[in-house]
């Protein structure tokens, strides 16, 4: 794909499109009856296809330079070599594709079934590298003990990633939230300020509330997704080294040693896609469980590497 320069295309709002009309045949019925009703009625699916179009995946265009990918609109470039992870949660053109760098996640929407597949057999060869070099201080002499037993080309090491699920995940459930509200609020104060609708005005009140309610859950689950992983303290202190002697890893409170004798059994656990790498299951529910005699260490969804790639270099010298 290098030298190539593609423009993306930005799905259909669907949704977008089916509030607008249902919104339009409200207004109409209200004009043909003059009835005031109806015309309130109709802020909510008009602010419902607002929403949904103002935070609808928008097309991006993406240049293929010989090490880097570069973003002609921003003007931003990634290097390869900074690439975490290739993540879409289907094949189908709906579903966006992620590029997980070093500095931030990009989504790539709009591409069908071979153009994801072209892509991720492009981007799957940056991922299968030795992993990080630069290790921090737990397992840094470690690794180079290994790297000068064995050589580095058989020595594989990760660390704790630093981007996560992309915060847009939640935008258009936000931007629902947001529309909710804004439909209670025009509700309450126009029923509100009759005095012969004080029913109304009690009922458009309550739904406000509601609203209300439904748009801070949102803001919990935004600020969740924004989050890194919960449950493991010093998870960003996190790294795995592979070499053809063992394993070595520090995860939090669990640190240690094993050599591959003592592994008895090895489990990718991936319940949304039963293995493939392009899963975009969010930490904890993809694991790698390393099954020894009387014990069970688990390898989390938090390294630089798709948990796919680690269980490919762990089976690689397992099965040896």
């Amino acid at each position: 794909m290098v030298g190539q320069r593609i423009r993306t295309r930005s799905p259909a709002p669907a949704w977008a499109i089916g509030f607008a009309v249902c919104g339009s045949a409200l207004v109409a019925i209200g004009a043909a009856q003059a009835v005031m009703g109806f015309y309130l009625a109709s802020v909510l699916p008009w602010s419902l296809a607002a929403a949904l179009f103002l935070t609808r995946q928008r097309a991006v265009e993406l240049e293929f330079r010989e090490r880097s990918l570069f973003l002609p609109e921003s003007g931003e470039s990634f290097d390869y070599r900074s690439l975490q992870g290739v993540r879409f949660k289907s094949m189908t053109r709906r579903n966006p594709v992620y590029l997980l760098f070093e500095t931030r996640a990009v989504c790539i929407p709009g591409l069908n079934r071979a153009e994801k597949a072209e892509l991720y057999r492009f981007m799957k060869d940056f991922l299968l590298d030795g992993g990080s070099g630069d290790l921090k201080s737990p397992l840094r002499d470690y690794r180079q003990q290994q790297v000068e037993l064995f050589g580095s080309e058989k020595v594989f090491s990760y660390r704790a990633r630093s981007v996560f699920l992309p915060r847009m995940e939640i935008a258009p459930f936000l931007g629902v939230a947001i529309a909710l509200v804004t439909s209670g609020l025009v509700w309450t104060i126009v029923a509100g300020g009759s005095a012969h609708n004080a029913k109304e005005g009690l009922i458009a009140f309550a739904c406000l509330l509601f609203f209300l309610v439904f748009l801070m859950a949102v803001f919990a689950a935004a600020g969740g997704l924004r989050r890194k992983p919960r449950g493991i303290k010093h998870w960003d202190k996190s790294e795995l080294v592979i070499s053809p002697l063992g394993i070595a890893l520090v995860q939090g409170q669990l640190q240690g040693q094993m050599s591959w004798s003592e592994l008895n059994h090895l489990v990718f656990k991936n319940r949304e896609t039963s293995g493939a790498p392009w899963s975009i299951m969010p930490f904890p529910f993809r694991y790698l469980n390393l099954k020894l005699s009387g014990a069970n260490i688990l390898v989390h969804d938090l390294y630089d590497r798709p948990l796919a790639v680690i269980h490919q270099v762990l089976a690689g010298y397992w099965r040896h």
